[in-house]
């Protein structure tokens, strides 16, 4: 990867438009602008641009004429694991119907690494639960998203003869017992039907 005329340009604007967090610029064979904080790659965009941002911060005109306006086109390539929302980060994890009921930490991933994830006692599928602060960086703000990770409840296909005991075992002791849910669903069921 070499410096060019046309990401020393892109440099330049994007430091005009107060997005000094990219320090580096280089054009790859292939066309594609990669933009680097401290040698680390970045996954850049510009957002909140009103139309005629950039006019004027294109390349210098013909035979001296005032520079050109500067478009830039961003195409993302989707996460494997994250979906981003704004500064947030979104996750779907997968976890075990013990995992909810008994609560535990799980190490779970980021964008730079991975960090443990406390789910509490009781958690339901589809709850979000956040890590805040390590989402991804504010553009002219100071701090970061959220990285927020959604319960996914995995029910096993099959099960051995040992588990099919104990989950028969947790029904017959669990008779008569409903949860916030199940208990306001059959108040509502019941003054439906009278």
């Amino acid at each position: 990867m070499t410096p060019d005329p046309i990401s020393t340009d892109l440099k330049m604007a994007l430091r005009r438009l107060r997005l000094s967090r990219v320090l580096d610029t280089t054009t790859r064979d292939d066309g594609t602008v990669q933009a680097t904080l401290d040698g680390k790659p970045l996954y850049t965009f510009v957002r909140d641009m009103a139309p005629g941002d950039a006019n004027g911060e294109g390349s210098t005109g013909l035979r001296g004429g005032p520079p050109g306006d500067l478009y830039v086109v961003v195409r993302l390539r989707e996460h494997d694991l994250f979906v981003r929302n704004g500064d947030d980060l979104y996750c779907d994890l997968p976890v075990t119907f013990p995992q909810l009921v008994s609560g535990g930490e799980l190490q779970v991933p980021l964008l730079s690494g991975a960090a443990s994830l406390k789910i509490p006692a009781g958690s339901q599928p589809h709850q979000i639960l956040k890590l805040r602060g390590r989402g991804m960086p504010r553009l002219r703000e100071r701090g970061h998203g959220d990285a927020c990770y959604r319960l996914l409840l995995e029910i096993p296909q099959k099960l051995n003869a040992t588990q099919r005991e104990a989950l028969q075992a947790f029904e017959a002791a669990s008779k008569g017992q409903g949860g916030p849910l199940l208990t306001s669903f059959l108040e509502r069921m019941k003054k439906l039907l009278g």
